[in-house]
């Protein structure tokens, strides 16, 4: 099954917030508050490491929405890992500190912390967080209350790298490649990007290997070679 990788930046964190909620399902408000995940449970996420590089500890935003008068206090949430998690205890963390609603938002982002290991290589794993119920919260819309999130460290070739980025501007996909140009850029998903900003991330891209190339007095290589021999644009 083909999942959406899911990144790890600041600036892409808001193209995975989505929220559709028929307004009979949401409760009538009776003076308590309700706390939901902004995103459906039918929506799943998958956090790869492969296109993290020099990340071994990811502190995942998980946006949720609350139903309620506003507030000008902080407000403590609740979190759980549902039984059908395969990921092991020892792998995440989720913190009281890192599950705060702060005052005066009806919109705000938890955090799990989630740790990688050498079996993610080769297998991935599961892990379903809940909202639970506690002093403050009463559980919001069915069917908004889990969040199931796929970690692994694979990558898969991106759709974006198709047959004219490889001509025009990458040359051959490789995975070394790909966490180079990460690397260099910051971007992981060139989905919709315009050509000409592309262009610009390709010129950023073979300067930043050049002058690690120089730092580290060696090239940079995949299984094709020398990367800046690969890449296809030339325009620099």
């Amino acid at each position: 099954m083909n999942r959406n990788i899911f990144q790890i930046t600041v600036l892409t964190i808001a193209s995975l917030i989505l929220f559709s909620c028929q307004k009979e399902e949401i409760p009538t408000y009776s003076g308590d508050n309700y706390l939901h995940f902004t995103r459906p449970a039918s929506d799943t996420l998958t956090l790869s490491f492969g296109v993290l590089p020099d990340v071994n500890e990811y502190r995942l935003p998980i946006p949720v929405t609350r139903i309620g008068k506003p507030s000008d206090k902080d407000m403590q949430c609740s979190l759980t890992s549902d039984a059908a998690s395969t990921l092991l205890a020892k792998e995440y963390d989720i913190k009281p500190e890192d599950l705060v609603l702060h005052s005066g938002r009806f919109e705000d982002t938890l955090h799990v912390t989630i740790r990688k290991n050498a079996a993610m290589d080769n297998e991935m794993f599961l892990l379903v967080l809940n909202i639970v119920p506690n002093e403050t919260f009463k559980p919001g819309p069915e069917g908004y209350l889990k969040m199931p999130v796929y970690v692994t460290n694979k990558v898969e070739q991106p759709k974006w790298w198709n047959v004219e980025y490889t001509n025009a501007f990458f040359g051959p996909y490789t995975l070394v490649k790909y966490q180079w140009f990460i690397r260099a850029t910051g971007k992981h998903d060139l989905t919709n990007v315009p050509v000409s900003d592309v262009i610009e991330l390709m010129k950023q891209f073979i300067f930043f290997l050049r002058e690690k190339e120089a730092e580290l007095g060696s090239a940079i290589e995949d299984e094709n070679g020398r990367l800046l021999d690969t890449i296809t644009y030339r325009n620099v």
